[in-house]
């Protein structure tokens, strides 16, 4: 019988994993654990939001990503409707919102958000991968 922290090992494990791959990837991504922590920060998230990955991980995505509808109104806060649904619908899911870059005073600009839900071993849900891609340069947000 495996005990709690062998799971937590083995989530660990699976969500490295994902992260592994996109370490290197030109699009800004993320991983968030069940809990909305950010694992893993890869250098293209790093240079979009300015935020480097030592500062990033560990953190709540909502207090680093900080998404506004196009209207202005708040996605992203610590009850994050997709880490919500996501263990009960693993869809995946595309949202567009505006989130601050790294330009100094910081600049909103419209992305989309691709939201891919991952599992454990076991097929639990154990966090969130988000890639981020230009919604500026496919029109309005």
């Amino acid at each position: 019988m495996r005990n709690r922290r062998q799971e937590g090992e083995t989530v660990r494990r699976s969500l490295n994993a994902v992260a592994d791959l996109l370490h290197d990837s030109k699009e800004p991504a993320f991983v968030v654990d069940r809990r909305g922590r950010i694992i893993h920060w890869n250098q293209a998230a790093g240079a979009f939001f300015g935020v480097p990955a030592g500062e990033a991980v560990g953190r709540h995505c909502a207090a680093v990503v900080r998404g506004l509808s196009s209207v202005g109104e708040i996605e992203c806060t610590r009850h994050c409707p997709l880490l919500v649904q996501a263990p009960r619908d693993d869809s995946y899911v595309v949202s567009e919102m505006r989130v601050p870059t790294r330009a100094r005073p910081a600049r909103w600009k419209g992305v989309r958000l691709h939201h891919v839900p991952l599992e454990d071993e076991s097929g639990r849900f154990s966090g969130i991968l988000h890639v981020i891609s230009d919604a500026d340069s496919e029109g309005p947000c």
